[in-house]
């Protein structure tokens, strides 16, 4: 498994030259999982090439990550480059660009350099580092793909922050917003509460979960607008869960689109050989690969040890 992953990484992304089976992410190397792939519809493992196999079958698929981890964009970027293949573009909705980006995506070309790219976008290098993203956004350019905006405005956010629901009413794309059952609405407060490394109550943080569903409910609504054959979103992990995110959005709008759903996962080290441990995700996603740890760091303990 690992060498077929190596040598599919070796022809399509650039490796170091002596290590076409080296992962760029170091922790867990060697737990059985990495490189695996699980169709989580039947908890059996199937080769990676299968996979790709399928996703050209499918309209609408979603690629969740975990945004720090390198070994997920050149993932995605082995994703894209087989679904590029066909003559029929896809369209690629990227949760790094929100929607006063939207006119910039129309402008930028391929012969731009990565600092006209950025300036032109008005890349937030922040919170999405160029070097994870910025091979992925010149795919898409190189390739001739649709590049589409997939978040909310940082206006937007702080408009709804301020003003709850009441901040999207009179928009039809965030209906499935104020449609959400009580019950999405706590998993997500549990899940942001988390997030926060339980240090803010639970009160202070309810503005979030109206923040998070609209994030959903824009890339399901950017998703039903595509008109090209195909749909790519690529986005973090949270975003594409088929239980409370933009696949259940898709759902209440009564979509005809049918999002195929794969989590890109970090090894859990606590979990080796166990078979209940893929139980936890099959309402989550269609497939999950695999991969090494890129770190450690305990970030909730940074933050409480800073707050002493």
């Amino acid at each position: 498994m690992k060498r077929l992953l190596g040598v599919l990484l070796a022809i399509l992304i650039p490796l170091h030259a002596n290590a076409v089976e080296e992962w760029l992410s170091p922790l867990n190397t060697d737990h059985p999982d990495v490189g695996k792939v699980y169709d989580l519809r039947t908890l059996e493992a199937v080769e990676p090439q299968s996979l790709l196999a399928v996703l050209k079958k499918h309209d609408v698929i979603l690629i969740g990550e975990k945004h720090d981890n390198p070994d997920h964009h050149r993932l995605e970027q082995l994703i894209l480059s087989t679904l590029m293949n066909d003559s029929d573009k896809p369209s690629v909705i990227l949760e790094m660009l929100d929607e006063s980006q939207s006119n910039a995506t129309t402008i930028i070309q391929t012969s731009d350099s990565d600092d006209q790219l950025q300036k032109t976008l008005n890349w937030n290098e922040q919170g999405w580092p160029w070097e994870f993203y910025g091979p992925i956004v010149r795919q898409i350019l190189s390739e001739d793909a649709t590049l589409l905006v997939g978040n909310i405005s940082r206006s937007k956010i702080k408009s709804i922050y301020k003003d709850g629901t009441e901040a999207l009413i009179t928009d039809s794309r965030f209906k499935t917003v104020l449609e959400m059952s009580s019950k999405i609405r706590a998993s997500l407060l549990d899940d942001i509460y988390e997030q926060h490394c339980e240090m803010m109550p639970r009160e202070r943080l309810s503005p979030m979960v109206n923040i998070q569903l609209a994030r959903d409910a824009y890339m399901a609504a950017a998703i039903d607008g595509v008109k090209s054959s195909q749909t790519i979103l690529i986005a973090g992990g949270y975003h594409v869960r088929k239980d409370t995110a933009v696949p259940l959005h898709l759902r209440l709008r009564k979509s005809t689109k049918q999002p195929l759903v794969i989590m890109l996962q970090e090894v859990d080290p606590t979990l080796q050989n166990d078979p209940n441990a893929l139980q936890g995700m099959k309402l989550q996603a269609d497939y999950v690969w695999f991969t090494p740890r890129f770190t450690d760091r305990d970030y909730c303990k940074d933050l409480k040890t800073s707050q002493k």
